[in-house]
């Protein structure tokens, strides 16, 4: 019998027996255990990743992974992991642990890693393990690599270059233009060397070059190197960064078809500078390359690829000194080659014992680290005249080379050569020592003055001196000059120089002249705007007005006169407004302003009468159209102000001295400069003199005339014993250069041994008239002619009324033409009749000369 009170009961009991065991079921989740590997297949080295899963409740142990010989098995992370989900209504928690662990095959072969044990939760959990295929190195004909070098022996901050190259079989067939690597699987190279150098050799910038061979797309084939990856956003540069999302980078070298024993092959080429700071020997590790290679592709596109592990040889690169065997004394560290080298002194003419600077520039394609300056000290022919301070050098460097200052002083008196300077530098394309030379300079060093007892100097005070020759012997001449100009033709009067600088000034005047001539024709240009044009319109707008007799706009008009004419911002309603605006303005009178007012207040009244008489009307607008006419003359008279600035910004753009166009010397003429300097350096009797002067004539023969040749060449004719020829030349170089204390001293022996009268450097015109003398007839010629330009442009001042600047800018520049051009035309006059220069002795004079020629030197 059934009992219907135990039914609910009952049915409770089923229904919550059938939860808990759902939710049990649930929570009570199987243990187990999960092994796998990322890839199948690796090469030796190569880091595969396995990893072993285990599930069940809180708590899970470490599994036991068994060693395995040959492989190199680590832990690199354990990750537990807990996940929470509802089910039926229930939270059920699972629980699971993950463990990582690095693999590393050192040796080829096939690896069984198992089996894999674990107890969770009082159940045994076993997985068999996974196998591993490892690739190793085998003799294959597919892949080779080659590292190589420029030189193998290298200098010490000698560049060289290192060549890395792989060699990858062409496919045959119809892909055969096809790079031999799948572009989604990119071989692997280990390149040691780019990760960096040991101290001493310095590499290039490895980022830089790998940039530009780096590619962002996946369908492009290239190579993977190192460690180097990029990120994902491929306009920023790769990264090794392992916290960044990032995947392995890839790049492409120059890729090339060479022909190799075993058939066609690409070679993808990378290089790389270095160079070496250091001696020493330099190993390049061996290059590694793992990867898939295709071997063959059918017409489907079907590829059929080996994986590949193979090696290149290392390179050692030995970095030593220049070698000892025939290096010279004048070696001074530098290394590289086209080394040129150049002396210069800052003057060539000095006392015994002055200090002068002695500049070394040395250049060329060549090393500077290294670089000493040269021991001049220890130079004998230069140390026998010179003395040499060599703890001062200066040394200033640039991208070519670097010079080196030093200071020296001579030790004797005379003219003598300073001697070249050797330098050498090992040539690094020749393998060689190779010297240069830098080219002697000819100097030469007076001795201190000395004032003799029997010297005569003048008979008074106030008259000109003339220096007396003593008895005893000759005065010294003065030095000769070997300034660089010497080689430069000059002329006293250059039509195109002068003629341009006299021309400026009528040439403006002219320019002025055609302006107001033809301002008149511009003036609706220039005045072509609202405000020229306001008295125009106003005009015209009061003649119709008075053609249809009408006096009421006339207020109006002479408002938007003013308006516009006086550019004001609003415009002026009554009488009173208008008083104020006329008084504000400072170039309208009083008498003007008043006219103005009372015309516009008797039009501004007419404007309230009834009936206003024709006759009226007619005058009112004639009256406004004639105080219009009066009033724009006067604010369109030019003032005096803008003229004056005119003229004056006239002068000062065109009385500024043009360029002169003085041509320049050629090579031939300075060879000539230096030859005639050298032979007159060297002279030392009457004959070489002479010599030496006949090398000055050739040069003004060839049209070389200046002042340091006319006064070179006197006093080579000085020291030939040719005096009166000496001072002619010496009065040429006088009117090209200007006189000088040596031009004077020389002259003045020459006057004294030729006795000469006239224009000598004891002539007393030469003190009222120093300007003549001091000034160069080319400057004198200049003054005259800018003086004649002046006149003009003070003409220029009193025609736009500024006689204030004119009449004294106008006497001046009348007076300097008048005295400068007189000088002027002295000078040219004067060099006309000595244009062409003396004959030099005949073969008898100058055998005469070497008769005569005393049997020691003649002192210099």
């Amino acid at each position: 019998m059934i009992n219907r009170r135990n039914i609910p009961f009952r049915f409770s009991a089923t229904l919550l027996m059938a939860v808990l065991w759902s939710t049990f079921s649930a929570v009570a989740q199987k243990p187990g255990i999960e092994v796998q590997l990322d890839r199948d297949a690796v090469f030796v080295g190569d880091p595969a990743t396995l990893i072993v899963t285990l599930s069940g409740r809180r708590g899970i142990p470490k599994p036991t992974v068994p060693h395995v010989d040959g492989l190199e098995i680590s832990l690199v992370a354990d990750q537990p992991g807990h996940v929470v989900s509802i089910h039926n209504f229930k939270k059920v928690e699972s629980f699971n642990r993950k463990l990582v662990y690095r693999v590393v095959p050192q040796r080829e072969g096939t690896f069984q890693i198992g089996p894999v044990k674990a107890k969770v939760q009082g159940h045994a959990l076993v997985h068999k393990g996974v196998s591993l295929n490892v690739h190793g190195e085998e003799e294959q004909d597919l892949v080779f690599l080659e590292l190589s070098s420029t030189r193998n022996t290298v200098m010490v901050d000698e560049p060289f270059q290192i060549k890395f190259t792989i060699f990858i079989k062409r496919i045959s067939g119809a892909y055969r233009n096809h790079d031999p690597i799948n572009p989604e699987r990119a071989p692997h190279l280990t390149l040691s060397f780019l990760d960096g150098m040991p101290d001493g050799l310095v590499q290039p910038d490895i980022r830089a070059v790998l940039q530009k061979a780096l590619v962002e797309k996946s369908n492009t084939s290239g190579f993977r190197v190192n460690d180097f990856t990029t990120r994902n956003n491929p306009f920023s540069m790769f990264s090794i960064d392992p916290l960044s999302r990032s995947r392995d980078a890839k790049f492409r070298f120059p890729r090339q078809t060479v022909q190799r024993a075993n058939g066609l092959f690409y070679a993808y080429v990378l290089k790389l500078e270095y160079r070496a700071d250091n001696e020493g020997h330099y190993t390049f590790k061996a290059p590694a390359f793992k990867g898939d290679v295709i071997i063959s592709a059918d017409s489907g596109g079907r590829v059929k690829t080996r994986p590949v592990m193979t090696t290149g040889t290392a390179l050692t690169i030995e970095v030593t000194p220049p070698p000892l065997e025939g290096r010279p004394e004048s070696f001074i560290g530098v290394i590289g080659s086209n080394l040129t080298a150049r002396a210069s002194l800052d003057t060539q003419t000095c006392n015994v014992g002055d200090p002068l600077t002695l500049s070394l520039d040395i250049d060329g394609d060549i090393s500077l680290k290294n670089m000493e300056p040269p021991r001049l000290d220890q130079h004998d022919e230069l140390t026998r005249r010179f003395r040499v301070y060599s703890d001062s050098i200066q040394t200033e460097s640039r991208a070519t080379g670097k010079t080196y200052r030093y200071t020296i002083r001579p030790k004797e008196h005379g003219t003598y050569e300073l001697p070249s300077i050797d330098i050498a530098c090992f040539d690094v394309q020749k393998r060689t020592y190779h010297v240069v030379k830098t080219e002697p300079i000819p100097f030469r060093a007076q001795k201190v003055a000395e004032i003799a007892s029997d010297w005569v100097l003048s008979e008074s005070t106030n008259r000109a001196s003339r220096l007396l020759i003593s008895s005893t012997g000759a005065a010294t001449p003065a030095p000769m000059t070997i300034v660089t100009r010497g080689a430069v033709p000059d002329r006293i009067f250059d039509p195109r120089f002068h003629l341009g600088i006299a021309g400026i000034g009528p040439a403006c005047c002219l320019l002025s002249l055609l302006l107001l001539g033809s301002r008149r024709a511009t003036r609706r240009l220039h005045f072509g705007g609202k405000r020229r044009n306001a008295a125009r319109r106003a005009i015209r707008r009061l003649q119709s007005k008075a053609e249809s007799d009408q006096s009421g706009p006339v207020p109006e008009v002479l408002a938007d006169y003013l308006k516009t004419r006086l550019h004001l911002d609003q415009r002026p309603q009554t009488p009173a407004e208008v008083s104020s605006v006329l008084k504000s303005q400072q170039r309208v009178d009083e008498d003007m302003g008043r006219d103005f007012v009372q015309i516009f207040e008797t039009a501004f009244n007419a404007q309230f009468s009834q009936q206003p008489l024709q006759s009226d009307t007619a005058a009112l607008i004639e009256s406004a159209i004639e105080i219009i006419t009066r009033f724009e003359k006067r604010l369109a008279k030019p003032r005096r102000g803008p003229a004056r600035t005119i003229a004056v910004f006239i002068l000062a753009m065109h009385t500024v001295v043009p360029a002169s166009l003085a041509a320049g010397h050629t090579i031939e003429q300075q060879f000539m400069w230096d030859e005639a300097n050298t032979a007159l350096a060297r002279a030392r009797t009457p004959a070489e003199f002479l010599n030496a002067s006949r090398r000055y004539e050739t040069m003004l023969a060839a049209g070389v005339i200046n002042g340091p040749v006319l006064y070179n060449l006197g006093t080579a004719r000085l020291q030939a014993k040719q005096h009166t020829e000496a001072l002619d030349a010496l009065n040429r170089a006088e009117r090209y250069a200007g006189t000088s204390r040596d031009i004077v001293r020389n002259m003045s022996i020459a006057a004294s041994e030729s006795l000469r009268d006239g224009d000598t450097a004891s002539s007393w015109w030469r003190i009222p008239f120093f300007w003549h003398f001091a000034l160069s007839g080319h400057i004198r010629i200049s003054i005259a002619a800018g003086a004649f330009s002046l006149c003009w442009f003070a003409i220029l001042f009193l025609r736009f009324g500024a006689a204030g600047v004119g009449r004294p800018l106008l006497a001046l520049a009348l007076l300097a033409f008048s005295v400068f051009g007189t000088s002027a035309l002295i000078t040219l006059y004067a060099e006309q009749a000595e244009a062409i220069p003396k004959a030099s002795p005949d073969a008898a004079d100058e055998r005469a000369l070497h008769q005569r020629a005393p049997a020691k030197e003649a002192q210099p």
